[in-house]
């Protein structure tokens, strides 16, 4: 049987530190479904799991299994000025001689923006302050890991994990054809041949790429855009807050984000672009499901 006093003390600590589930997954290496659904008491924490939470973020055994004593073990971290994302984002920006709202203002967002910041950055701020200042380790901005600034090596070496390669030997491959941002009758399977492969190591785990076309989830992914899409097997639980590319049962398809919907055996399908609505998609109509890795506006 799960533990709530257990769950709730991890649910502590993902706030210390400013993680989110899926920061978290990545932080203590469990896998996100797993961590998710002990969180949520569908499955027991195990030794192994706490093993890791403890081990990952230095966190007191003891405390985490009885409360009694303190979080961390190392208790200066407590007090540490970098435990957030806003936290590291300030140092960061205090590090380059900026203003804060100097910063904003380069970045396009509004004034506060950045006093503002909860748990994390999205994606469409997230990479236009990694295109503004190249310098910026990301790692470190998201979860504290490794140096703020990187280092030429390290530079060349983000550069090489961005840049796709195109071939007809090794890679993954993609298929000429659209997985819209907005709902379109389109059939499956993909074509049987692929145009060429791509090699890309930030998306080597990637089943797939396809182009996306629509403007339901822009500026995210935009129309034109190529979608790095991983098929997830067993998609009898998904994760909120991810986005998937997911095919209908009456050969619909869609890139949305996943949402809790108010209606019994739906998922909410949450665009980003807010001229659209949210749409309830009951779950036994979902055919197939593919998580959205990552997208490029071209090769």
């Amino acid at each position: 049987m799960s533990n709530p006093q257990v769950v709730e003390r991890i649910r502590q600590v993902m706030k210390q530190f400013g993680l989110n589930q899926s920061q978290m997954a990545i932080k203590t290496n469990i896998k996100q479904p797993n961590l998710s659904a002990i969180l949520n008491l569908k499955r027991p924490c195990d030794d192994a799991i706490l093993n890791k939470i403890v081990i990952s973020l230095d966190i007191d055994k003891d405390w985490l299994l009885t409360g009694e004593g303190e979080m961390l073990r190392n208790q200066t971290l407590n007090i540490s000025p970098m435990n957030t994302v806003k936290d590291r984002l300030k140092a960061y920006i205090k590090s380059q001689g900026l203003k804060t709202r100097s910063f904003e203002i380069s970045i396009g967002a509004s004034n506060g923006y950045v006093n503002g910041l909860v748990n994390t950055i999205g994606p469409k701020y997230l990479n236009k302050i990694l295109e503004i200042y190249p310098n910026l380790n990301r790692e470190w901005l998201l979860f504290g890991e490794g140096n703020m600034l990187l280092s030429d090596v390290e530079k060349m070496r983000d550069l090489e994990e961005e840049t796709a390669v195109i071939n007809f030997s090794d890679g993954v491959p993609y298929y000429d054809e659209d997985f819209v941002l907005g709902f379109s009758e389109i059939g499956f399977p993909f074509a049987e041949k692929p145009s060429f492969l791509v090699r890309m190591p930030k998306y080597q785990n990637a089943t797939l790429w396809c182009n996306a076309t629509g403007d339901s989830m822009v500026p995210e992914i935009n129309s034109g855009d190529v979608v790095a899409l991983q098929l997830v097997e067993d998609h009898s639980f998904l994760v909120y807050g991810d986005v998937y590319a997911i095919m209908t049962t009456n050969g619909l398809r869609t890139i949305k984000r996943l949402g809790k919907s108010s209606e019994a055996g739906c998922y909410r399908l949450i665009p980003t672009n807010q001229s659209y609505e949210d749409q309830d998609i009951p779950k036994d109509k979902i055919l197939r499901v593919f998580r959205v890795l990552g997208n490029l506006h071209t090769f």
